[in-house]
Parts: C-alpha cells; sequence; structure tokens
C-alpha cells in the first residue's frame, strides 16, 4: 500500500491507498505530531511499501519524513524535492506557489477535467485556477475559517473566543450568532462572486471543485460548487506517485562527506579508516599481527576528537539560541500578562475579598488595589521525545496582588490595613516553529495574607 501524507499548518492528514482506493485515513494536528502517535494511529498490521509527503510547513517535513523511514524502513518521496506535479506552472515565481495548490490542480483536472476553480478551505483558504489547456495560472489567497474567528477575538477587547460551527440563523440574534453568521455566510458569499469572476477570465463552463477540512460547511452556503472532495490531496498524491514521470535523480551527499545507502559520513572520519586500512594492507605481513604506527593512531584519535568538538560546539550554540528564544518568550508572557490581567485584577480580588477574615470592627468592605507583581522562580528547558517539539519548557512564577480596604469616613484608624494574595503560577511552552509559544497557564491555590501597613 502507499502511504500518502499531507503536511498542513493545523492538521497533517495520512491516507492509505491499495491502488487507486483510498483504504484508510487519519489526522493527526501538526503542533502535536509525535512518532509515538504515528506508530499508534498506523498500527503493526500496515503493509506499506512506498511514501510520498506534501507539505507546506518546511519545519515539520524532516521530521514526518524521519518518522516514517524509522516506523516502516522506507524513504519517503517529497513534492517539489523528489518529484514534480506534472502540470504546467505559469507563475510569475513557479517556486513560490504552495506545493498543496499545485497537487490539488492536478487532482481536479484528471478527476474533473478544465477549465477548473480548486477551491481549498482549511488553515487559509484558495483558489487555483487551471485553463482549458491544463495550466496553472495562478489564484486568491484568503483567511481561513477558524482564522478568522481567532482574529475576531485576538484583535479586539470584547468579542469572545468560540468554535467553528454552523450558524442556526442568518441574522444573528446575539454576539456568537452574529459572528458565526458573518464569518460562514460572508465567506460563502465570497465563493459565490469569486467564481463568478474568475469564469469571465477562464469560461463560464470552468468546474468548481471544493476540498479542505472546512470546505462541506462553505458548499452548504454556496452555490457555486460542482463537486465537494475533502480528499482531493491526498488522492492527488496517489496519482502522482502512481504516474512517477517527474520523479527526480536522488540528491548526491552534500560536499565533504561519502555516501553509504542513506547515510553521509564526514570526510575525515574516512581519511583516518583509509589510512588505517592502507597500513594493514600495504605494510602489514601476511598472517602476522602488527601494532599500529603511532601516526595512525593519532590521526585517528584528532579525526574522532574533531568530530566531538564539532558535536559539542554545535550543541552550545543550540542550547544558547534556545535559552535567547526563551527568555523572549517569557518576557512576551509576562508582558502580555500585564497587559491582559490589569482589567481583570479588581475582579479577583473581589473573588478573593468573600474568603477574608475580618480583623477589627466591621468597616465597608469597600477597598482598591494598590500594586501587583511577577516573580519568576525558575525556568527550565526540557528535551522530550516528540519529533515535532523537540523542546519544552517550563516557568514557575508567583504573581502577588495587594489590596489595600478603603476607610470610610466615620472610620479612623492610625494605620491602614491592607491584604496580599499570592498565587503561583506554572507556564508551560512548547518550541514550535522555531519558537517556543505558551500552551497552557495553570494558576494554583491562592494564600491571602493579611497586615497593617507600616
Amino acid at each position: 500500500m502507499l502511504l500518502a501524507v499531507d503536511i498542513g499548518n493545523t492538521n497533517i492528514s495520512f491516507g492509505l491507498f491499495k491502488g487507486n482506493r483510498l483504504v484508510r485515513k487519519f489526522d493527526i494536528p501538526s503542533v502535536g505530531f509525535s512518532l509515538g502517535k504515528l506508530r499508534l494511529r498506523l498500527g503493526k498490521k500496515a503493509d506499506i511499501s512506498a511514501a510520498i509527503i506534501c507539505s507546506v510547513v518546511p519545519r515539520l517535513t524532516p521530521a514526518v519524513s524521519a518518522g516514517i523511514n524509522k516506523l516502516l524502513r522506507i524513504t519517503p518521496i517529497i513534492i517539489g524535492k523528489d518529484i514534480k506535479v506534472p502540470l504546467k506552472n505559469l507563475y510569475r515565481n513557479p517556486r513560490q506557489v504552495g506545493q498543496d495548490r499545485l497537487v490539488n490542480a492536478y487532482a481536479g483536472v484528471m478527476f474533473y477535467g478544465s477549465p477548473l476553480i480548486a477551491v481549498d478551505s482549511g488553515t487559509a483558504i484558495t483558489f487555483d485556477v487551471i485553463s482549458r489547456k491544463k495550466e496553472y495560472l495562478g489564484g486568491m489567497i484568503l483567511p481561513g475559517l477558524n482564522m478568522s474567528l481567532d482574529a475576531l477575538h485576538c484583535k479586539t477587547a470584547l468579542l469572545p473566543q468560540m468554535k467553528l460551527r454552523p450558524p442556526k440563523e442568518f441574522i444573528g440574534r446575539d454576539t456568537q450568532g452574529s459572528i458565526l453568521s458573518g464569518i460562514i455566510h460572508g465567506i460563502a458569499g465570497l465563493a459565490d462572486e469569486m467564481v463568478r469572476k474568475i469564469r469571465l477570465v477562464v469560461g463560464e463552463d470552468a468546474v468548481v471543485i471544493g476540498t479542505g477540512g472546512n470546505i462541506k460547511l462553505i458548499a452548504k452556503y454556496s452555490r457555486s460548487f460542482d463537486a465537494v472532495d475533502s480528499d482531493l490531496t491526498l488522492k492527488g498524491l496517489n496519482l502522482i506517485f502512481r504516474d512517477g514521470s517527474q520523479l527526480k535523480a536522488k540528491v548526491s551527499p552534500k560536499k565533504g562527506h561519502f555516501s553509504f545507502g542513506f547515510r553521509t559520513v564526514p570526510k575525515f572520519i574516512l581519511i583516518a579508516i583509509f589510512s588505517l586500512l592502507s597500513y594493514s594492507v600495504c605494510f602489514s605481513q601476511p598472517f602476522e599481527e602488527k601494532p599500529l604506527s603511532e601516526s595512525v593512531k593519532k590521526g585517528f584519535e584528532e579525526a574522532i576528537q574533531k568530530l566531538d568538538a564539532e558535536k559539542q560546539k554545535e550543541h552550545k550554540k543550540i542550547a544558547a539560541e534556545l535559552q535567547a528564544k526563551l527568555d523572549t518568550a517569557v518576557q512576551d508572557w509576562v508582558n502580555q500578562q500585564k497587559s491582559k490581567r490589569n482589567r481583570e485584577l479588581n475582579t479577583i480580588i473581589e473573588q478573593q475579598w468573600e474568603n477574608l477574615t475580618e480583623f477589627g470592627p466591621r468597616i465597608h468592605r469597600s477597598y482598591y488595589l494598590r500594586d501587583y507583581s511577577y516573580t519568576i522562580i525558575n525556568v527550565d528547558i526540557v528535551k522530550t521525545e516528540s519529533m515535532i517539539g523537540a523542546y519544552k519548557a517550563v516557568m514557575n512564577v508567583t504573581e502577588k496582588l495587594f489590596a489595600e480596604r478603603y476607610h470610610s469616613p466615620d472610620v479612623t484608624y492610625p494605620q491602614d490595613f491592607y491584604y496580599t494574595v499570592t498565587t503561583p503560577v506554572r507556564v508551560n511552552f512548547e518550541y514550535y516553529h522555531d519558537k517556543f509559544v505558551v500552551t497552557t497557564t495553570e494558576y494554583g491555590k491562592g494564600s491571602i495574607d493579611p497586615g497593617w501597613r507600616r
């Protein structure tokens, strides 16, 4: 069987093909991909003899390829590197076109004919246009459904974070309904208008095919789609593999290395080994053991030491880069918390207030927030077994909120009474897309300390 892999920004889709038939399909989130998850989803009975990968996330490609190689003992073919999509590309700079767009265009033409408009609704929404001569002309790119929802939440103060789902009514009667209707009906209407304009260019008989994880939600409210095939990219990969006419020669090993099957060895190591072999062949007597010459021993040891030194130097460089990126992520978190929590602190104090013990004569329960601070206890980087998030980090922080009671005019104190609310915070980071991002923030049980201000 063939394992077809489509690496996207949100999900990695896997399809098992037996001939032209898609036998099984499953997805693994791109952020959470690991060798263990791939092993679990593939199962032990999978009879896979070849693999092909299409990726729009360059950083994930080697990790997924290495995982497949380790589990199945096969080297995947990578679209764009080992094999070309057999479609004439008229893009001004052909290298700028995502390989998934070319695969969709090729599969659409092969299954549905040309001229063709392929609409892919994933992390982003793309329109790809293929001429009557089966030439890739170009297309349009716009934010996807989930990206649009996230943007509304992140770029505004009051609009909520929400999950994508069909709107209950066209005219929203609440905030969530209005957002869902606006995003989904808006994108569906946009699709209809885009198709109308594209057909004016390539022909009114252009076939419109939809694909991608969210395409069914758009097609439900649009009148332009002739067909919807959520597995078009995987089917296109299967077609390209079985055609195989565009398969390139294997790339030669990099300069300064020799190739042994799938492995490359630095030249200076081989020089030391060949020196050893040359000594044994040229200068030793038959059937008589001779000790190695000091020069050969020294050369071999120096080669090994040089390799170790290079590895240590590389490890130190990686560690320094990781620490710098983590320091940046930590500072960003603190700044974001100060901005975000500033609006929430009075609410937090108010929630804690009901648990405070009364001290002295009863007074009005009014208060005001005097100050707050964050103290970073420690930040640790941990190496994980994950092939994608190879590094994780944990930061422990102490958050202190200082709240002071307001004295009513008829009550006087020689000193001011205040409370300190201390909360432990644990922040988890994951290394993804060449930087550390916050995955979870856990707030522990807070403690309240009363006292008199001196």
